[in-house]
């Protein structure tokens, strides 16, 4: 029984469990590559997506840049308290913009860059929105809404003579970012707006009330006010009992 239970355990061979482990290290090497490459691809495959729909967005920008308008609005009783922001047709002689702009003054100054400068009247004002609708001669490409939805990529376009004309020549006019977020509460007159977050998009003098873009063009809300970083809109349709919808 000794010889045979020699010559069984001589017929093992000594390095069998070393190979395979090595066996074993490799064949997991060998998967955690290409997992590695397999997760490399997707980031690249989704980078290359964002930058492509940040583009799409900035051309749509570009597109409706023409149907903007820097807005000059003074206190009433003098010039002595004057600012400039930004609005956009909605419609034959019609623009919005932002309500705090207008320092409570009932007429403005618009100012387009192909059709120079035309007298407007505020017509209607939602307070708790921070929103007005102003009237005027001037006709421009009206643009359309639509709904935001969160996460969706987008672009705030700002009026670059309204930036220069509150001081901050130089920012830049638009700013791409992504609709949602945590919500900010901006302090203005006597009430909060609770007011979304664009993420990546800045709070410049000269920015309020402009349009926030979505890839398609249409406006998915409007650029009221901002926490020093970020700035906040209101949804577009907000804007449908503004200006007479349902």
């Amino acid at each position: 029984m000794g010889a045979i239970a020699s010559s069984i355990a001589l017929a093992v061979p000594r390095t069998a469990g070393l190979q395979g482990l090595r066996f074993d290290v490799r064949t997991a090497a060998r998967r955690a590559l290409v997992a590695l490459l397999l997760v490399a691809a997707l980031l690249t495959a989704q980078a290359a997506t964002e930058a492509a729909t940040e583009q799409a967005v900035l051309r749509a920008a570009t597109a409706d840049r023409t149907s903007l308008v820097l807005v000059s609005a003074c206190a009433p009783g003098g010039v002595t308290e004057c600012r400039s922001s930004t609005a956009f047709s909605v419609g034959p002689g019609l623009f919005v913009t932002a309500s705090h702009s207008l320092l409570g003054s009932s007429q403005v100054i618009l100012f387009s860059a192909l059709h120079g400068s035309v007298p407007a009247t505020v017509e209607r004002v939602a307070g708790n929105d921070d929103l007005a609708v102003l009237r005027s001669s001037l006709l421009l490409p009206a643009l359309r809404t639509a709904a935001a939805a969160a996460g969706e990529t987008a672009a705030v376009i700002c009026s670059r003579r309204a930036i220069a004309a509150d001081g901050v020549d130089g920012s830049p006019a638009n700013y791409v970012g992504h609709i949602g977020g945590a919500p900010i509460r901006v302090q203005d007159g006597d009430h909060q707006l609770l007011l979304e977050r664009v993420a990546g998009a800045a709070s410049v003098l000269g920015c309020s009330g402009s349009p926030v873009i979505d890839r398609d063009g249409a406006v998915t809300g409007v650029l009221l006010a901002g926490d020093g970083g970020s700035a906040g809109m209101v949804d577009a349709r907000r804007l449908s009992p503004l200006l007479g919808g349902d």
